[in-house]
């Protein structure tokens, strides 16, 4: 068991949250991020968001690259009206969608809770938001997990490489959140860390509920469903250090290099 690798699953026609393996839906919440990064430009008259988005997502086509030309992810092939998307083209995709305007949701939600005036807007806007997202876990219905078998991608979690980039960027969010912080950078950031958990949770609860997301333990080609233990580990982890904690180094970025004015 010690020496036995944890895997996490993604299978099936997985609803229309933002790691979907509908290309369309990516787009249309590329789409949607782009509207809320020139509103806020426009309202604030400030390119913070236009920040975020960039490093951001060009930072998450790079770990896509990673992950896909390396293999260290296995992944079926990626779909577009039926044609089939070239690595060059879903990568980007991937990276803005999958990263990119999570942050930036997280971000312009977190800005508006932290106004007096529009705080409640936020929460009830947030909220509905979430229940969206686990309501679209369900849109193809509930499937048969197909535990151990050929599956739209199964990542290994605990690689020593992946716990040291972790851990750099771990240390980097808690530097931005911790020490020496700027007050108002550090409630956007606390306020998205908190978003973004709440967004890890409900992705990973409703896609285990539909049977699109679980978590196997094993060796390379033979793997098993784990404990209940270890699952709710490993959606833990995922939700908390690899979408929540990685995504604030986003913000901190542009703040530290001077891209984004504190008032």
């Amino acid at each position: 068991m010690l020496l036995e690798s944890v895997y996490i699953i993604r299978d099936g026609n997985i609803g229309a949250g933002p790691f979907a393996n509908s290309f369309l839906i990516k787009i249309i919440l590329i789409i949607v991020t782009l509207i809320i990064v020139f509103y806020d430009w426009h309202k604030k008259e400030r390119l913070d968001y236009f920040w975020v988005f960039l490093i951001g997502s060009l930072f998450w086509m790079g770990v896509e690259a990673y992950l896909q030309l390396l293999g260290a992810r296995e992944y079926r092939a990626n779909y577009l009206f039926g044609f089939g998307l070239p690595l060059y083209l879903s990568i980007p995709i991937q990276g803005m969608a999958e990263c990119g305007s999570i942050i930036i949701i997280s971000l312009f939600f977190a800005d508006r809770m932290l106004e007096e005036e529009t705080k409640k807007y936020a929460v009830i806007g947030y909220s509905a938001l979430m229940a969206l997202l686990f309501i679209s876990s369900f849109i193809e219905g509930i499937q048969t997990p197909n535990y151990g078998g050929d599956v739209l991608s199964r990542r290994e979690m605990f690689k020593i490489d992946d716990i040291i980039f972790l851990s750099i960027f771990t240390l980097i969010t808690l530097t931005f959140l911790l020490v020496k912080p700027i007050p108002e950078q550090r409630m956007r950031g606390l306020y998205m860390l908190i978003l973004m958990i709440i967004f890890g949770a409900i992705w990973n609860f409703g896609e285990f509920l539909a049977g699109t997301r679980w978590i196997e333990v094993g060796t390379e080609g033979n793997t098993r469903h784990a404990h209940p233990l270890i699952e709710f580990g490993a959606f833990a982890f995922d939700s908390v250090v690899e979408i929540a904690v990685i995504y604030v180094i986003f913000l901190a970025i542009p703040v530290w290099l001077k891209l984004i004015k504190s008032e």
